[in-house]
């Protein structure tokens, strides 16, 4: 059954339409019912006095005369161009102007069509082991330990993983499958032709991407606890996968899709959402005497806020094929988890020359350069002694330590009980140093609050 959309008369119509909305119905809707709504919500925008008035507000009575007159000329020229950029600007002065809670209820309630969940999913393990194959293949070139856990190669080794990923997702496109187009033979462009350039970088708060016709650029945040893999296919996604591209959207009028099992109707979808993107703005940082009550409804908003970005169809695409493509490497790969070998080198107070995986082992190397440890003399046998004193001796007797000539290597253990008392030992130390920086006054009132 389809879906009842109104011809929008302002939009206070809209938003009182969304909010009579039920969650279910949302949630009942076909990508069809969607594309039905983004046609009904475009032609509103494009011809709505309302939003036009919004435009002119803020503008001299010469520049209001002059930006009309360009959009007159734009439809009796024809300027596709000059229309979609009409049509851009009046979408933003839309998505201000509409109420935060329409398109946070309408994408929070976002689902797939289960046919098309299903690709994605074999999207994203087709992705995963073709990974897993070409690390394989190259002496570990995806090694996740040395893309987590800190060490002096750290960034050059998350720079090459997301660089991988990208070019794998592209080559399961459409355009990166075939030499020629399908339809009509002629030769198509190579990877250099639509490569994204890959900044890493600690101080971004999420991952991002620029897309335009010169210069295509993705932020990968290089501080993610051990999710960066999942990050670059996700980004790769909305790069390669989307249609965030000029050659991209012009493909699509060709009936030149990034993948040929998803229907046409789908990439409409990510192109309208594109068009109605609902952005993610994290609030403020609370002021430190914050009451509990505030804090709890803080953290309940930012979650609600969040929820409503990552599910809409553009980020719950990519998020899907991410998360997929990461297992199915990590299954194949038996890279499974960084976190106690993380733990482990954060109670060595140096920093590592590198980690890596042992292949097919599913335990982590850790590696120090012995000149760069303390100036007592190290060596395998008094290493867990001199730096790890404080875990317990079944799980230092877990821990193998061996010296390679200037270089001492530490094997993590994988175990549960190992994780639970390397995660104690963390959080005693961190507890013993913040008492020694407490001052004689700040003790006392501890003391006597206890």
């Amino acid at each position: 059954m389809t879906i009842n959309v109104p011809d929008f008369e302002n939009i206070s119509s809209f938003d009182t339409w969304v909010e009579n909305l039920k969650d279910k119905e949302i949630q009942s809707w076909t990508t069809k019912d969607w594309n039905k709504m983004y046609q009904k919500l475009d032609i509103f925008v494009q011809t709505s006095s309302e939003i036009t008035e919004l435009e002119l507000k803020k503008l001299t009575t010469s520049q209001a005369t002059e930006l009309l007159e360009q959009y007159k000329q734009a439809y009796i020229d024809h300027n596709a161009e000059k229309k979609a950029i009409i049509l851009f600007n009046r979408r933003k002065h839309f998505m201000e102007k509409c109420s935060p809670n329409s398109f946070s209820k309408l994408y929070a309630n976002y689902r797939f069509e289960k046919n098309d969940f299903d690709k994605l999913i074999k999207h994203g393990q087709e992705i995963g082991h073709k990974l897993a194959q070409h690390t394989n293949n190259n002496s570990n070139i995806i090694d996740n330990a040395s893309n987590h856990i800190t060490s002096a190669s750290k960034h050059a080794y998350q720079e090459q993983t997301a660089i991988l990923a990208d070019k794998i997702v592209f080559s399961t496109t459409n355009i990166g499958q075939n030499d020629y187009d399908p339809i009509t033979g002629a030769p198509l462009n190579k990877y250099d032709d639509f490569k994204t350039y890959i900044e890493v970088n600690d101080t971004c708060e999420y991952g991002g991407g620029l897309f335009c016709s010169e210069k295509n650029t993705t932020t990968i945040n290089g501080t993610n606890k051990d999710s960066l893999l999942e990050s670059s296919i996700h980004e790769a996604i909305h790069a390669q996968a989307q249609l965030n591209k000029e050659y991209q959207l012009q493909n699509k009028k060709a009936h030149i899709l990034p993948k040929n099992d998803m229907s046409e109707d789908f990439y409409t979808l990510l192109e309208n959402n594109k068009n109605f993107y609902h952005i993610f703005t994290p609030p403020a940082k609370p002021e430190n005497n914050i009451n509990k009550t505030d804090f709890r409804n803080l953290l309940k908003s930012l979650y609600k806020e969040y929820d409503s970005y990552s599910n809409q169809p553009l980020e719950k695409h990519a998020k899907i094929v991410g998360i997929t493509a990461e297992r199915s490497f990590r299954k194949e790969c038996k890279q499974y988890s960084e976190r106690i070998a993380t733990d482990l080198a954060e109670l060595i107070p140096h920093q590592p020359l590198i980690a890596k995986y042992i292949p097919d082992t599913g335990r982590i190397a850790i590696l120090y350069d012995v000149n760069t440890l303390d100036n007592k003399k190290i060596t395998e046998e008094n290493f867990k002694e001199q730096y790890l004193p404080d875990l317990s001796e079944q799980t230092k007797s877990k821990i193998i330590v061996k010296q390679m000539e200037n270089v001492i290597a530490i094997v993590s253990p994988k175990d549960y009980s190992s994780r639970l008392d390397i995660e104690k030992c963390k959080k005693q130390r961190k507890e013993k140093k913040q008492r020694k920086e407490l001052s004689p006054a700040q003790m006392a009132h501890m003391q006597k609050s206890h």
